[in-house]
């Protein structure tokens, strides 16, 4: 008994980590992609803000971003190296986007 709820409670834990990240890659890749520029001058910071997230937390993202080749991150700039790669991403979870558009992003 306890074995099988132990299963299907690491089960729920494992698809609320994938919910709860995969939102911030997925939010975080409209965002970069509402920037509609190569070259991105924001801030983790900046971006975090506009996210409603924690810098740490886009940083980290940002990096994992930058290990798969999508992005490269210098100081105060992300460059898009592969915009087909965070499209797909930002698709993934069919989260609508205003009016079926790209989110906008505030300034």
């Amino acid at each position: 008994m306890f074995k099988k709820f132990s299963a299907r409670l690491s089960d729920v834990i494992g698809l609320l980590e994938d919910v709860t990240f995969s939102a911030i890659d997925t939010h975080l890749s409209k965002a970069l992609l509402a920037e509609e520029s190569e070259v991105i001058t924001l801030t983790h910071q900046q971006l975090a803000t506009k996210l409603g997230s924690a810098r740490e937390v886009i940083s980290r993202h940002l990096k994992r971003f930058e290990a798969y080749g999508w992005v490269s991150l210098n100081r105060g700039t992300v460059t898009l190296l592969d915009v087909e790669a965070l499209r797909k991403v930002a698709d993934k979870h069919g989260f609508p986007s205003k009016a079926g558009q790209n989110v906008t992003l505030s300034q």
